[in-house]
């Protein structure tokens, strides 16, 4: 009699870790709809923007929340889990430069002031830029011409 109050815990045991094994990570998955990388080049006046934003902005029915990242020796990347859901997309870049001032910054030091030089139809409310995310679309360039 011993010998089967010894086997139904050990079995039970087992059965518990097959349970934890295999049906717990089916619940552990992300949720939700895909999110997508988006990476790229940015030129401003056929050259590398060294320093700038760039954010997706919904349009046309898109239902998904607004994202973006930093431009940087004429590169961007934002990882999919920041990444924009699948859909059309209103893209507004910055282009910062130095304008030649010096600004103080929260320790007191001077530095160097940056201003947005792009014009107002790529970086502001009525960007003509447009990018539609899908499934292997997601390399985007933009070319900005300085006008």
């Amino acid at each position: 009699m011993k010998r089967n109050l010894l086997r139904a815990p050990l079995s039970t045991f087992l059965f518990g870790a097959l349970l934890l094994t295999f049906v717990v990570p089916l619940g552990c998955r992300r949720s939700g709809p895909d999110r997508f990388r988006v990476r790229g080049n940015v030129t401003f006046g056929g050259q590398p923007v060294e320093l700038g934003t760039i954010k997706f902005s919904p349009i046309e029915g898109t239902k998904a929340p607004l994202t973006g990242g930093r431009i940087a020796e004429g590169h961007y990347d934002v990882p999919a889990a920041k990444g924009p859901l699948a859909g059309k997309y209103m893209v507004q870049i910055d282009v910062h430069e130095k304008t030649g001032r010096k600004i103080s910054n929260m320790g007191g030091e001077l530095v160097d002031e940056f201003g947005n030089v792009a014009p107002e139809k790529y970086s502001g409310d009525a960007s003509e830029l447009r990018a539609e995310i899908r499934k292997g679309s997601t390399q985007h360039d933009f070319d900005l011409e300085t006008e």
